[in-house]
């Protein structure tokens, strides 16, 4: 009997810790922090100016998790004391969470790292959920310390200090561009720096339908360009799209030196800081015009009962007839009229008249257009003098 007790207590240990286990993997599995990592809008901190980083910072979590994300600072190490930098971070229920923030470094403060004798710190941020049992994920970037942009160009160092970016739609870098359908267009890039290393980032285009609302971005090329101390280069783009007509937005993105932002399915900028954006219009293929014959009048007088007359165009929805004056190199519109399909004469209305001068010298030209209002045919102009009866 006793045995058979102990049987059953056992039993009901073995439950109750089962039932403990289920309990913390399954709240361990709706608060877990699986990864994090930051990209920095540059890695280059300088002794002589004041400097501003923007770093992107994501958390994944798992799928199931319900708990908050939190940081509440970011941490400088390598100097003594460790230094706090930016605010709170806090989100809820599962990620990837992205956060977005400038940190600024005095000269400074940079000067009092350098006079240390450091060379490189470290900004770290720490995340976690307060309700979780496994919970912490962190991520770093590595910040170079220099005197001055010069000084890190002596040193040759592999870090660029991106100074100035610039882009343009021609090699004149016409900031919009108006273009015909199919025709050639490239952009340019120029690039002020310091220092040497490789220049990443990438080449995007939204193309008409997705540019009105929130632009649709899709990559067109990645640039992969090893800088030299010259201070400044300038780099062609790839050949872009202009097979439809419409309005397209076209941006460059830079991504920050030695972290893999390129890779993987992602179109979105890694800093939106170091984005470039412009934008061109490609124009509707124009139809091809007919041209119109005038009868008469021609180099002639009219008067008010002398007929206007042309041929006919097939399809025509309607004629317009314009009057225009001109002196010297300037021409301006005077009166004209509107006539059905039908017609292909007619003489001097009533209103016409009275808009017209008595020994006036003006010109005439006809023009089709059809049930939409598009213009399919017209005439060269003719002149004429008017001399009322």
């Amino acid at each position: 009997m006793m045995n058979i007790k102990k049987i059953m207590n056992v039993k009901k240990i073995v439950c109750i810790l089962s039932f403990c286990a289920f309990l913390f993997c399954g709240v361990a599995a709706q608060a877990s922090l699986t990864s994090a990592n930051a990209i920095a809008s540059k890695t280059l901190l300088l002794g002589s100016t004041n400097n501003s980083v923007s770093i992107r910072w994501v958390v994944n979590t798992s799928p199931g998790h319900i708990g908050a994300v939190q940081s509440p600072n970011a941490v400088i190490s390598g100097p003594a004391p460790a230094v706090n930098k930016g605010a709170l971070f806090s989100k809820v229920n599962a990620g990837p969470h992205t956060f977005t923030e400038v940190i600024n470094f005095s000269a400074s403060e940079v000067s009092s790292w350098l006079n240390q004798g450091l060379t490189r710190v470290t900004l770290k941020r720490d995340f976690g959920d307060p309700g979780g049992i496994i919970n912490e994920a962190s991520a770093s970037v590595v910040l170079t310390l220099s005197k001055s942009s010069l000084a890190a160009s002596r040193v040759g160092s592999a870090e660029l200090l991106i100074q100035r970016l610039r882009i343009g739609l021609d090699e004149k870098y016409s900031a919009v561009k108006i273009i015909d359908i199919d025709e050639a267009l490239k952009p340019w890039l120029t690039v002020n720096y310091a220092g040497t290393g490789l220049l990443e980032g990438k080449w995007q285009v939204a193309e008409p339908g997705s540019t009105e609302g929130k632009p649709f971005y899709r990559t067109i090329s990645i640039v992969r360009q090893p800088l030299v101390k010259t201070q400044e280069s300038k780099l062609a783009g790839p050949v872009l799209p202009t097979h439809r007509a419409g309005k397209y937005l076209l941006r460059f993105c830079l991504a920050p030196s030695g972290q893999e932002v390129l890779s993987g399915g992602s179109n979105e900028c890694p800093i939106p800081a170091q984005t470039l954006v412009t934008a061109y219009q490609v124009l509707e293929r124009q139809k091809q015009i007919d041209e119109m014959a005038i009868e008469s009048p021609k180099q002639q007088t009219v008067n008010n009962q002398t007929p206007f007359s042309w041929e006919g165009i097939v399809g025509s929805g309607m004629y317009k007839l314009d009057i225009f004056q001109q002196q010297g190199e300037q021409q301006w519109f005077v009166t004209g009229i509107l006539l059905p399909a039908d017609k292909q004469e007619t003489t001097l209305s009533q209103i016409m008249q009275k808009k017209l001068i008595a020994g006036g010298f003006y010109s005439w030209q006809i023009s089709a257009v059809d049930s939409n209002g598009k213009l399919v045919a017209q005439s060269k102009q003719a002149v004429f003098a008017y001399q009322p009866n």
